[in-house]
C-alpha cells in the first residue's frame, strides 16, 4: 500500500499544480501582449514634434508627441488596419505620409493626413497596387 501512496501522492500533487502553472503562463502571455511600443520616429520640419507608430490602442497607428518628451502622445489615425510606416513631410509641418497594410497583407497603400487626423486621403491607386 505504501508504494501506491508514494506513486499517487506526487501524481496528485503534480496534477493540482499543473492548472495553476498553465494559468500563470496564460496570465503572463496576456500581460506581455499588452506591452505597448512605439517605433519609426519622424521629426516635424521644425523639430518640435515627432510622429511615431505606436500600438497603444492595440493596433499600430500614427501618433504625435512633443520632441522634448513632455505630454502624452496624440492619436492621429484610428484605422481598422495596421499602419506600417510614417514620415513627416520634410517641408510641410502640416502633412504626414504613412503606409497602411489593408487586412495585414503585403498590398500596402500610401496615405496623407494632417497631424490632427484631418484630411485623410489615399494617394496610391488602391486595389492590388503596392506602394513603390
Amino acid at each position: 500500500m505504501r508504494s501506491l501512496r508514494q506513486f499517487f501522492v506526487p501524481v496528485l500533487l503534480a496534477s493540482l499544480a499543473a492548472p495553476a502553472a498553465a494559468t500563470d503562463l496564460e496570465e503572463m502571455v496576456v500581460r506581455m501582449a499588452k506591452i505597448g511600443y512605439c517605433n519609426s520616429p519622424s521629426f516635424s520640419p521644425d523639430g518640435k514634434r515627432l510622429a511615431v507608430l505606436c500600438n497603444l490602442s492595440g493596433l499600430p497607428q500614427v501618433w504625435t508627441v512633443s520632441a522634448d518628451g513632455s505630454g502624452w502622445p496624440s492619436l492621429v489615425t484610428a484605422l481598422d488596419d495596421q499602419v506600417t510606416g510614417v514620415s513627416w513631410s520634410p517641408t510641410d509641418p502640416y502633412l504626414l505620409a504613412f503606409s497602411l497594410a489593408p487586412g495585414g497583407g503585403l498590398n500596402e497603400q500610401v496615405y496623407l493626413v494632417r497631424p490632427d487626423g484631418q484630411a485623410l486621403r489615399r494617394i496610391t491607386e488602391g486595389g492590388k497596387v503596392n506602394k513603390q
